[in-house]
């Protein structure tokens, strides 16, 4: 019997095709997973050392009023709740390195970028929230984006709400803080 007819009566020729789709797939995977461990080491991301998200609340009276910054390294965690500049609480947490590195993460999956939103047109009494990075030694990104009206309005753009819980969730009781 020829080699041919002995593959297709023992099925070699499929499993063959099977074994090169196999190969071929586990390539890819193995492709795009280093692209992706790649696209980690984003120069830009690699260098941020230091991550600040302010919340500045609304004009209400001073009881009901909280705005906090939340400041965040590999190490530890600052949070400062105020009401019209008067301190009302001030913690200090230690984090794991990779609550920080999930922050850096999120900064990239909620596309935390610059926009131009344009100019409040006047509207007033609404919240703002900030977002900043730095390598310790300069400041890499900062925008704000302020909510008025229904409208938003700055040069903060990307998922920042997303981004906000992402940040709050590392906060040890952070409703009895903030709320």
């Amino acid at each position: 019997m020829s080699p041919q007819i002995l593959a297709r009566r023992y099925g070699m020729e499929k499993m063959g095709r099977t074994l090169i789709t196999g190969l071929a797939l586990t390539s890819l995977v193995f492709a795009i997973g280093f692209l992706m461990a790649s696209e980690d080491k984003d120069p830009l991301y690699r260098s941020i050392k230091e991550i600040t998200y302010r919340f500045q609340d609304a004009s209400v009276p001073p009881e009901y009023h909280r705005s906090y910054t939340i400041t965040i390294d590999k190490d530890k965690l600052k949070i400062m709740v105020d009401s019209y500049g008067d301190i009302l609480a001030e913690k200090e947490y230690q984090i794991a390195k990779n609550q920080f590195e999930g922050l850096i993460t999120s900064l990239k999956e909620n596309h935390i970028i610059k926009v131009e939103l344009g100019d409040d047109d006047g509207c007033t009494g609404g919240t703002s929230e900030s977002i900043s990075y730095s390598n310790l030694s300069k400041e890499i990104f900062s925008g704000t984006v302020y909510h008025c009206g229904g409208k938003d309005f700055g040069n903060l753009g990307g998922n920042v709400k997303r981004f906000a819980q992402d940040i709050r969730k590392i906060v040890p009781d952070v409703k009895k803080l903030i709320y």
